[in-house]
């Protein structure tokens, strides 16, 4: 499945029961803050909710922008803790 901004959206809303710091951040404009949640949780998470949380945070990275600056830092962030 291609991950796009708005299947992103939907997976979090729909899961919003399950992530709901992140939710928040995002309904806040506060894609800093979702990062940094979703990276936490993708640390602590087993194999098969890993798989999810990574969808969504390249979702989150497509949504920015590639070169965006924040997309940029927390995806080195996310390959040095997955490496």
């Amino acid at each position: 499945m291609d991950v796009t901004y708005e299947t992103f959206e939907q997976e979090v809303i729909e899961r919003s029961h399950e992530l709901p710091e992140v939710v928040a951040a995002l309904e806040q404009g506060d894609d800093e803050r979702a990062l940094e949640l979703l990276l936490a949780e993708i640390g602590a998470a087993e194999d098969g909710n890993r798989e999810r949380l990574l969808r969504l945070t390249v979702a989150l990275f497509a949504d920015l922008g590639h070169e965006h600056p924040l997309t940029l830092r927390y995806r080195r962030q996310l390959a040095a803790q997955l490496y």
